[in-house]
């Protein structure tokens, strides 16, 4: 490209963050995703090649600049390094959760198998529920659709059939320290799967999460990006750069990216 297409191709990749910036403060949202793109606008001497290849990609591709812009400009508001450590301890926190609840529930079944058996060996009872239905009834008595759809319905049920067709409280319990004794905890999407599927957290989380992010705005996905559209090593790598804004000591290069893509 000689210096006026650069200088068109800079200038067309801007004027798309300045309008999403624009439309970000009329609308009074993403005050994160301004900043970014402050420095973006700041940082356009390292971004000069990174416009070069998006108009020369996808410059006749309705929308496709503008797709990538927004692509690369969600994941560095929403999946930076401190967002995804905070996901990475999401995760560990739902495993902890997990087995707590597994064993409070297990304890908590046998204290109510306890308290039953004292009520029907001895001459002593408590007024506490029995029945399900009596439990989830209180439960839902605040719950308007409950108490005009469910609440006569399940009161018919209860009538209809004894204690032998429900199951009693400690078996209910039960299933709850047994559900969450064999849950598993899954990312609910490919980006935050792909931010911390590694073991150690590292710059290579942000990367991989760039990738997927726009590979889930490519054709395969009905969206406006090519499926084989992608920024050289050395672009991808000063897009890295700016996103973070990673300072001299902690920039990533052409080689490093490469790498990853081989990794």
């Amino acid at each position: 490209m000689d210096s006026a297409q650069v200088l068109n191709a800079v200038q067309h990749c801007e004027d798309i963050l300045r309008e999403t910036q624009k439309s970000n403060l009329e609308s009074r949202i993403w005050p994160s995703e301004n900043v970014i793109i402050d420095r973006m606008l700041e940082r356009r001497l390292e971004l000069k090649d990174v416009y070069e290849e998006l108009h020369r990609g996808l410059g006749e591709i309705p929308f496709g600049i503008w797709t990538f812009l927004d692509s690369v400009l969600g994941v560095a508001m929403l999946w930076h390094p401190e967002a995804i450590s905070e996901q990475r301890a999401s995760r560990q926190r739902l495993v902890e959760l997990n087995s707590l609840i597994a064993n409070v529930a297990e304890n908590l079944a046998d204290l109510i198998n306890e308290r039953s058996e004292i009520s029907n060996d001895s001459g002593f009872s408590t007024d506490c529920h029995y029945h399900i239905c009596d439990l989830v009834e209180e439960a839902a008595s605040s719950r308007h659709l409950f108490n005009s759809w469910l609440k006569e319905p399940i009161q018919e049920l209860t009538g209809q059939f004894g204690l032998k067709y429900w199951p009693n409280l400690s078996e209910v319990v039960r299933v709850l320290a047994v559900d969450a004794r064999r849950a598993t905890v899954e990312a609910s999407d490919t980006i935050t799967k792909a931010a911390t599927s590694a073991k150690r957290p590292s710059k290579s989380d942000f990367v991989r999460a760039l990738y997927v992010a726009l590979d889930d705005r490519s054709e395969r996905n009905r969206d406006k990006l090519p499926i084989d559209f992608k920024l050289t090593d050395g672009a991808m790598a000063s897009l890295v750069n700016c996103l973070l804004d990673l300072g001299a000591e902690e920039v990533v290069d052409g080689i490093y990216v490469k790498g990853f893509r081989q990794r």
